[in-house]
């Protein structure tokens, strides 16, 4: 678990670059040492990660919109908004792994990269989301 978890972290900070560069993301990979010291088996999981959110950014994006509500996009925290758009596309595009255990996941990082609330609005807005993706809602992406 702990692998897939760096990955995961590794996935979050391309992200995050992404987001407040704006460069692209083959620019990104090809320029990051965000890989560096993971085996190769949570390369290909953080890079998959990273471009599967990237190629439905649209949809993930719109499903956190809805999920938050009175929350703007860009007024969510840059890491609580890209580890948002991480775990939404986990829940959409990897059955194989179970939500609760991607949701788990996100809430751990939270915890700690973010701040004390991010848990908890993290939580909520996953939430939503698995629960809009259970009554057949979500978007397809």
């Amino acid at each position: 678990m702990q692998k897939r978890r760096k990955a995961r972290e590794a996935a979050l900070k391309l992200l995050y670059q992404h987001d407040l560069s704006g460069n692209l993301p083959e620019d990104i990979l090809e320029t990051t040492d965000q890989l560096d010291g993971l085996n190769s088996e949570s390369v290909e999981y953080a890079r998959e990660a990273f471009l599967g959110a990237i190629a439905h950014l649209k949809a993930i994006d719109l499903l956190i919109q809805e999920a938050s509500r009175k929350w703007k996009l860009p007024r969510i925290a840059a890491l609580d908004r890209n580890l948002l758009r991480l775990a939404v596309f986990e829940l959409l595009h990897r059955p194989d792994i179970p939500a609760a255990v991607i949701i788990d996941e996100a809430l751990e990082i939270a915890k700690k990269y973010s701040d004390e609330d991010a848990p908890r609005f993290i939580n909520g807005i996953l939430d939503a989301i698995l629960h809009s993706k259970l009554q057949g809602r979500v978007i397809k992406t």
